[in-house]
């Protein structure tokens, strides 16, 4: 028998593979010069946004009972972030992903591992909105979730 652990750990891998799929496709209908052809895999990202959502209400079903921990509500949004460190400029952009978003902080997913209480500027691009958000935010989680791909909790400074 399946635990509600062992059904929220499928799930988070189900949602990390599609987080992938949607951000995969997206990049490429970006990328393609063809319209048609960029149009098709645009309703396929669609069409993963719509999986994910689903995937979501299944986490969301496997465990209806546990309150939020957060001090703000989260809202799943994706879309792509370039992250520049403030103690050393010289290092470049790390580009990412967007995982969920809320007023005080994010969540990404990236091929590097951001060290804890690191401070970057972020320019966030999220999929369904035309503006970009920049933020200041301070690094308080990393977890690697497989080699060489990372997901981490951002706090935004005021």
């Amino acid at each position: 028998m399946f635990t509600k652990e062992d059904y929220e750990k499928y799930f988070d891998q189900i949602a990390h593979v599609e987080r992938k799929m949607i951000y995969g496709v997206y990049d490429l209908a970006r990328e393609v010069d063809d319209p048609p052809i960029a149009r098709v895999l645009q309703r396929v990202g669609d069409d993963e946004i719509r999986h994910y959502g689903l995937v979501l209400k299944m986490l969301r079903m496997a465990d209806p009972g546990r309150p939020e921990s957060r001090r703000e509500i989260r809202e799943h949004y994706l879309g792509t972030i370039h992250l520049k460190d403030i103690q050393n400029p010289a290092s470049g952009e790390i580009h990412a992903r967007c995982v969920n978003l809320s007023k005080i902080g994010i969540c990404l997913e990236c091929k590097e591992d951001l060290p804890i209480s690191g401070v970057w500027d972020l320019e966030i691009q999220l999929f369904d909105k035309n503006e970009k958000i920049t933020r200041r935010g301070r690094v308080i989680w990393s977890k690697n979730i497989e080699p060489d791909f990372y997901i981490s909790g951002l706090e935004f400074e005021a």
